[in-house]
């Protein structure tokens, strides 16, 4: 009846031959499980069948609600009220039902039991253990994984309960869709359940799937693996080989897939996926933070200096600023190394690193701009952006009033948040539509001043006293020096 009158195919009914219905709907589940010492277990979400499952029958008839919310109506909707009921509750079951219980919580709560059966001097029932880590492995691939906290204890279990052909399609399957860098020291430690031609050929197969988009992940993971298996450098190093030019051009959280070839598994709730009207499509990770710190910069850095391709591998480190940042990542490594031995190859590798790019960020200072042009490349062909680009390549023009709906004016807006162009906004709010005016400054030309600032301060700290510089590393001593003078 409405529906077919709403898009023009009968008539709409008359109130008289319309009857008002209440729909009553309820559901009961258990959730936020601690265990006899009062420890948080994670068991999920479980569905509760009142007549069923909760003793006494009818325990919460006539029980005042904890909250009530109260919805108006929208469309064809009516009005909802919505009562909640939170109590808690003692959960029994039979010991020999634990691991169904676990099942029916969700990957979590497998993942928990078995990391819980795993801390036990001698586990029991190891075959039903191995096929719970199984459904577990399975669950990667049948299901959306918003929530993966419990996956590094799911590799800690499969580790210590020695489930090697568990770990191992771990390793060649989900892994190779999901790898976090949190994951990294459970997954260094799995490696020993492997032989060490094998454990190189997993640990290569992931660093050549990700060092495009996650880089520094992907060091810290092969700098921890140098450090357990330090016997196996030599074969850990050529693995690294391969990565020199990735390196290079790759950016941290994003995969370009007109860079890399490989296939990324649309299904996968890891990745957020963008496509510009240039055709320009970039996958970006919601995953933690990177793993890379200066201290395994300066671990590594110590393991690859001597090695074949080490030093490219370090000029990528330098060719890369975006991703491997001077101030957080290559100057206070450089620093900790000065404090522990300030006469080390590291030190003196690290000290080369962090002159050559303050000198390729700062050697001359900023120049001023001589006009109110901006050449900032702007990925969007739709009308708003050729309008956006057009004022931005206008030497001359400084302000731009955009009159446009609010849909335009909003999309304007992002274009300019997203780009972070040097750009003030402000909507009038005077006639229809309202006007977005566009105001031109300096942001980007005084962040580099300071940013030129600073690097000069640093390039003095390189440079004294004057025997700081290593050996062989004059012309780069005497070009900060000169930087510092200017």
């Amino acid at each position: 009846g409405y529906f077919e009158s709403w898009y023009g195919y009968g008539e709409e009914p008359d109130e008289d031959d319309m009857d008002d219905a209440v729909i009553d709907d309820s559901y009961a589940y258990l959730s936020g499980w601690r265990a006899r010492s009062d420890q948080p277990v994670d068991f999920g979400r479980m569905g509760l069948e009142p007549g069923l499952e909760l003793l006494p029958h009818g325990a919460l008839d006539g029980e005042p609600p904890d909250e009530i919310n109260f919805h108006a109506s929208t469309g064809n909707a009516g009005a909802t009220f919505d009562r909640a009921y939170l109590r808690a509750a003692l959960v029994l079951w039979p010991k020999d039902n634990t691991i169904p219980i676990a099942i029916e919580g969700g990957p979590g709560a497998m993942a928990a039991l078995l990391f819980r059966r795993a801390a036990q001097p001698s586990p029991e029932g190891l075959e039903s253990l191995e096929s719970l880590a199984d459904r577990v492995l399975e669950s990667f691939r049948s299901q959306r994984l918003h929530c993966m906290e419990w996956v590094a204890q799911y590799i800690a279990a499969l580790t210590a309960l020695n489930f090697t052909n568990v770990l191992r399609e771990f390793w060649q399957e989900p892994l190779m869709e999901y790898y976090r860098g949190l994951w990294n020291e459970p997954l260094i430690a799995s490696l020993k359940c492997f032989s060490a031609r094998e454990r190189l050929d997993l640990l290569n197969a992931l660093l050549d799937r990700y060092a495009c988009c996650l880089p520094l992940d992907c060091l810290a993971l092969w700098t921890l693996a140098a450090r357990r298996f330090s016997d196996e450098l030599d074969a850990l190093a050529e693995g690294l080989v391969p990565l020199v030019p990735v390196l290079a051009q790759s950016r941290q959280g994003y995969r370009d897939l007109s860079f890399d070839p490989t296939p990324f598994s649309p299904f996968k709730a890891r990745t957020l996926s963008s496509t510009s009207e240039t055709g320009y499509r970039t996958e970006r990770t919601t995953q933690g933070p990177a793993m890379f710190t200066p201290g395994l910069l300066e671990e590594f850095t110590a393991v690859v200096l001597n090695r074949p391709c080490g030093q490219d591998l370090l000029d990528a480190l330098v060719d890369n600023p975006e991703v491997f940042p001077l101030e957080t990542l290559l100057y206070p490594a450089w620093q900790q190394a000065l404090k522990k031995d300030a006469q080390s190859e590291t030190t003196a590798a690290l000290w080369r690193l962090c002159a050559a790019a303050l000198l390729r960020r700062s050697e001359p200072p900023p120049a001023a701009p001589t006009d109110w042009a901006d050449r900032t490349r702007i990925k969007d062909r739709s009308e708003t952006g050729k309008v956006l680009v057009r004022f931005l390549r206008d030497p001359d023009a400084r302000h731009f009033a955009y009159r446009a709906a609010q849909p335009l004016r909003s999309a304007m807006e992002g274009l300019i948040r997203n780009h972070c162009l040097d750009l003030d906004t402000r909507t009038e709010e005077k006639g229809r539509p309202y006007t977005l005016h566009l105001s031109k400054n300096r942001a980007s030309y005084h962040k580099a001043i300071e940013v030129h600032r600073q690097d000069v301060q640093r390039m003095k700290h390189l440079i004294t006293p004057p025997d700081r510089a290593p050996p062989g590393a004059v012309e780069l001593a005497e070009r900060c020096r000169l930087a510092v003078q200017r």
